[in-house]
């Protein structure tokens, strides 16, 4: 049999519960499915926002995305660095306080005081730097024994989390 014998099927579904019954477990897959969920129903009113709000021509995208996810990708390895350095607590709470000040200047108060690729070049970094923290914080919870069951939990959550940002995206836009 492909899960091995009924004995064992039973006794990993078993582990399985008894990870899912961890409360640290609980809180993480809420954490990853929040921060999963905030910037996946934002994502898709990026580029409108840019063009219509902010008076960026369609054909300027391409760079501003290019020259966004540049600073992102650079400043990746100093939110790795913060979580180690300091705390993958402090670090994922900077991160998204960054991305919640954004979205508020950005979107709701939507007043262009700098130019366009400012706010979204601290919306890229703060979700990379959230990304990285987050996920940081979260591969310190499982026993090695079920780090791989938890990853696959982890990973089932992040995509339904996905699926529900995308809804709520579609239903908000």
């Amino acid at each position: 049999p492909p899960f091995g014998t009924h004995e064992t099927f039973k006794n990993r579904l078993r582990t399985i519960g008894t990870l899912l019954r961890g409360r640290t477990v609980q809180l993480s897959y809420l954490a990853l499915a929040t921060g999963m969920i905030s910037a996946h129903v934002a994502i898709p009113a990026i580029s409108p926002h840019i063009q219509l709000n902010m008076g960026v021509p369609r054909d300027d995208l391409g760079m501003l995305y290019m020259a966004a996810g540049a600073v992102s990708f650079f400043t990746m390895r100093g939110a790795g660095l913060l979580a180690d350095r300091k705390s993958s607590t402090y670090a994922a709470t900077f991160f998204s306080g960054l991305f919640a000040v954004n979205i508020f200047v950005w979107f709701v108060w939507a007043t262009p005081l700098v130019p366009t690729i400012i706010p979204f070049a601290l919306f890229m970094v703060a979700l990379s730097g959230r990304g990285v923290a987050v996920q940081t914080l979260s591969s310190k919870i499982p026993a090695l024994e079920v780090r791989g069951a938890y990853m696959a939990i982890q990973s089932t959550i992040l995509q339904f989390a996905g699926a529900i940002a995308s809804y709520l995206s579609a239903v908000l836009m």
